[in-house]
């Protein structure tokens, strides 16, 4: 399967991602303390930040990796949801479409002027909890509800995957991700230093 094929899958799965954070985002309007709702948004934003690393859209993945840091403050209950935070959240969800449209128009991110949102991202979730003690670990039982949430789909990952199995410098991120390691097959790459493919129009 060439690049621009691979491409296209994640497009595709990526808008599946964000319809599906759509309506996790109404339903923690509803339950704003609700640790399942934030995991699953977290997840979702993380698994677009680690493809997108491995297929080298930079931007995207600057924009994801700290709104997934923020998201995940909030899921270990470090901070707890405001209207701004909110407010933050929706802005990174259509930077990301927005980055999704241009690459599925002209294969790149476009030129971006995300300094301010990745600056209010930030400044966020360096902010302390009002209010909420800070736990110490999370309870198992929390972890174990979190493992019961939908995993991300595989077509993408498995298309990397069978990519990287093709040389034997990659085996081991191949086995981590075999393994059932719900962290990208991208980011173990990286991790192992194997590079993307340079950013390229389709």
């Amino acid at each position: 399967m060439s690049d621009a094929e691979i491409v296209k899958e994640f497009l595709v799965e990526s808008y599946e991602n964000l319809d599906r954070l759509d309506q996790d985002l109404i339903a923690l309007e509803k339950d704003p303390g609700s640790r399942d709702t934030l995991a699953s948004i977290f997840r979702t934003i993380h698994t677009i930040k680690g493809t997108s690393g491995f297929l080298a859209f930079n931007q995207l993945e600057v924009v994801t990796h700290v709104g997934e840091s923020l998201l995940s403050r909030l899921r270990d209950g470090l901070l707890a949801l405001n209207p701004e935070i909110t407010t933050a959240l929706l802005a990174m969800v259509d930077a990301v479409r927005q980055m999704l449209g241009s690459i599925e128009a002209t294969g790149s991110e476009g030129e971006r002027k995300d300094q301010e949102l990745i600056a209010t991202l930030t400044r966020l979730l360096q902010a302390k909890a009002e209010g909420s003690p800070v736990p110490e670990s999370r309870p198992a039982q929390a972890d174990a509800e979190q493992n019961k949430l939908p995993q991300p789909g595989p077509s993408v990952v498995g298309l990397l995957v069978e990519r990287a199995a093709k040389t034997s410098e990659n085996q081991e991120a191949v086995q981590q991700q075999n393994a059932a390691d719900p962290l990208p097959v991208g980011e173990h790459l990286a991790k192992a230093g194997i590079p993307g493919r340079p950013s390229q129009a389709y």
